[in-house]
């Protein structure tokens, strides 16, 4: 099993966008697994369509021996690796060590998972911010009460990461205006093919 590079877009989207997509995505197999309410996606604007993308993840599993549920469990966990593999690159790879810091997650039905890939990295505190949030500007102001915070935002087609150390960006534009000097957060590392729009694929045993 595989998933993306490749997305399904907002157009024709995940299967159960029901907007002509055919081939199941990350979306759905979060739909199967329970992570998201198909009366209330996207603040209620937009309902999913449950059956159908459980067929259509039945029937990718059903390939490859699979129930839906176990397809779908995959596919996810596939994502959490992949996303923890990303939050090495910025932090182990780069000489920070992930236990020391706090988890920020947003995006869709990203913190869904963050319990798991901060699992897998040793990070011991998770928050999941209430609202609407930019997620680079809440770690720049989370990073007052934490002085090590790692963001994670999971949109339709990527997974964005950035990191505060100490108080700052540890990558960061520096911006001079006046008498002052304003450290700008930017994404670190954008990953495509850990979001939710991401596409699942099988390959049969021949």
């Amino acid at each position: 099993m595989t998933v993306g590079p490749d997305s399904a877009g907002a157009f024709p989207g995940p299967v159960c966008y029901s907007r002509g997509g055919t081939v199941p995505a990350v979306t759905d197999a979060q739909l199967v697994l329970g992570y998201l309410d198909p009366e209330n996606f996207a603040g209620g604007r937009m309902k999913l369509d449950k059956k159908a993308a459980t067929d259509a993840i039945a029937a990718l599993g059903g390939q490859i021996g699979m129930s839906a549920l176990e397809c779908a469990a995959g596919a996810c966990r596939i994502v959490e690796l992949h996303m923890a593999d990303i939050i090495r690159k910025v932090t182990v790879e780069k000489g920070f060590d992930p236990r020391d810091f706090v988890l920020f997650a947003f995006g869709g039905a990203g913190p869904a998972h963050a319990g798991v890939f901060a699992r897998e990295l040793g990070i011991k505190k998770v928050i999941i911010p209430q609202r609407k949030a930019a997620s680079t500007w809440c770690a720049f102001g989370a990073a007052m009460g934490h002085k090590n915070v790692i963001t994670t935002d999971m949109g339709g087609t990527s997974f964005d990461v950035s990191i505060i150390y100490e108080g700052k960006p540890a990558y960061s534009f520096i911006s001079n205006t006046d008498q002052y000097e304003y450290f700008l957060p930017k994404v670190d590392l954008q990953a495509i093919g850990a979001g939710g729009g991401s596409l699942i694929r099988v390959q049969p045993e021949a």
